[in-house]
């Protein structure tokens, strides 16, 4: 079934809880409706936008035109073996809930992945990831739409150029591209990957690993650290793990060497931007304007009642500048600023 709204707030659609209203919020299920509205009705709106669960979003002013949501919680076994199988998943599926989803069906793999605020379709954008794994291990292809033709298509994982928290579906032009299933390849074998250290520290010796238990400690994990977006408004964490070149990020190493750092598979570094947002003093930190950082876990930006999205913009400007003053790393917004 599909609605179209007008004047529609958005306070309940974006997890720092801001209450922009959409001109026009539209939400669908089926791609036969989302095909209709493109070749019939989508012409009539000055622009669009396409929204997730609101998860990963930072809005700062009212919307014109229309906001456009996939409300498709479908799942579909398209094939199975013995070893495999491969879903066929409805883009407004709360990505969480799914991960509860496979491992009741004993589809293994995403459990490291649990407790992620996103819906599906928006996890394949961000490449959401956590506890060494990332969402596009387990992608097969993607359908999508075209919003400017109405063309209904599929995308192999390789054409969707997944990178460290970015896809083709955050460049400026595919921007028209909107994510309608996802197909996923997952194990009908409990393995488990505790290729995180922190992780892996955390379980108990005593206590049999299990895909279950990664699930239970990963959920545990992230509820001491992370504040919950239905109580204090967050997206999660809002800066992406800086990567630099390898001799710049040894410059800097030798300049602070308590610096926690990684050496990726590319040959780059990859620094903590939680620990650099820390060592400039802002964690814990609350402004006159309403927002603040968390005492828990410097990387996320908290709304403490603030009503417009710019008061949170401001704080991430001054980190930005007074971390690439300190230390020389310009950090990047992993939300995205409407």
């Amino acid at each position: 079934m599909e609605q179209l709204y007008s004047n529609y707030s958005l306070k309940n659609h974006n997890s720092f809880g801001l209450d922009v209203k959409a001109q026009y919020f539209y939400q669908f299920e089926t791609g036969i409706e989302i095909q209709q509205f493109c070749k019939h009705r989508l012409k009539n709106f000055s622009s669009y936008k396409i929204l997730g669960a609101g998860n990963n979003v930072l809005l700062t002013k009212d919307i014109e035109g229309v906001v456009i949501q996939s409300i498709n919680n479908k799942v579909e076994v398209v094939t199975e073996d013995d070893n495999r199988v491969i879903l066929r998943v409805g883009a407004g599926f709360d990505w969480d809930k799914f991960v509860a989803y496979t491992l009741a069906n004993k589809w293994y793999g995403l459990e490291n992945l649990s407790l992620i605020p996103s819906s599906m379709g928006a996890a394949p954008v961000q490449n959401i990831g956590a506890y060494g794994v990332e969402v596009e291990e387990f992608i097969d292809k993607i359908e999508v739409i075209n919003l400017d033709s109405a063309e209904i298509f599929t995308l192999s994982h390789d054409e969707c150029r997944f990178s460290y928290r970015n896809s083709i579906f955050k460049k400026d032009k595919n921007r028209n591209l909107m994510i309608l299933n996802v197909y996923l390849s997952l194990s009908r074998e409990p393995k488990v990957n505790l290729s995180y250290k922190a992780l892996l520290d955390a379980l108990d010796p005593n206590t049999p690993i299990t895909p279950e238990t990664i699930r239970e400690k990963v959920i545990e994990i992230r509820r001491s650290k992370l504040p919950d977006p239905k109580i204090v408004g967050n997206a999660g964490s809002f800066f992406k793990n800086p990567i630099l070149p390898y001799q710049k990020a040894k410059n800097i190493l030798g300049k602070y060497p308590d610096m926690p750092y990684w050496e990726t598979s590319e040959g780059t570094i990859k620094f903590a931007a939680g620990w650099l947002i820390e060592q400039c003093g802002y964690k814990g930190k609350t402004t006159p304007n309403g927002v603040g950082v968390c005492p828990t876990q410097a990387l996320v930006l908290i709304n403490h009642g603030a009503t417009n999205g710019k008061a949170i913009v401001e704080l991430a400007q001054e980190i930005i500048s007074n971390v690439e003053h300190k230390f020389g790393v310009v950090l990047e917004p992993e939300v995205n600023i409407w």
